[in-house]
């Protein structure tokens, strides 16, 4: 049976299943709601068990029971500085990327919590295309 859900939009309940362990749901950024970042919403209903499974940037279901699951809400290789130099008298930018946290969504009160400032964690940044 599928477990990897990654990155899909409206992923399709798999039929008769009420427990899921191990399943991935991510997406690979937030929705952005008028300058607040929220989980992409999975309507699957209520009475499901979700144990270590994978909700990064993405809304569980009320209404189920969650057990060691990961529901941050991140965007990652963020560019958050610049800095210039000077290399054989041309300019050369050096970019600063972060993997920022939000927060994370309170499956116990379906709410979102936020940190108040967002945690950066510096990063390599996206790789470059050649």
């Amino acid at each position: 049976m599928k477990k990897n859900f990654s990155g899909i939009e409206e992923p399709v309940k798999p039929d008769g299943v009420t427990e899921f362990v191990g399943y991935n749901f991510s997406m690979p950024a937030p929705i952005d709601t008028g300058g607040v970042k929220t989980g992409w919403p999975l309507d699957w209903g209520t009475g499901l068990t979700f144990t270590q499974c994978n909700f990064v940037n993405r809304a569980p279901p009320a209404g189920c029971a969650f057990v060691q699951c990961n529901t941050a809400i991140k965007e990652d290789n963020v560019h958050t500085d610049s800095d210039y130099v000077i290399i054989s008298g041309q300019s050369v930018e050096i970019k600063y990327y972060a993997n920022i946290i939000y927060g994370k969504y309170d499956t116990g009160t379906s709410n979102y919590t936020y940190f108040p400032s967002p945690k950066e964690l510096p990063c390599e940044g996206p790789e470059e295309e050649e």
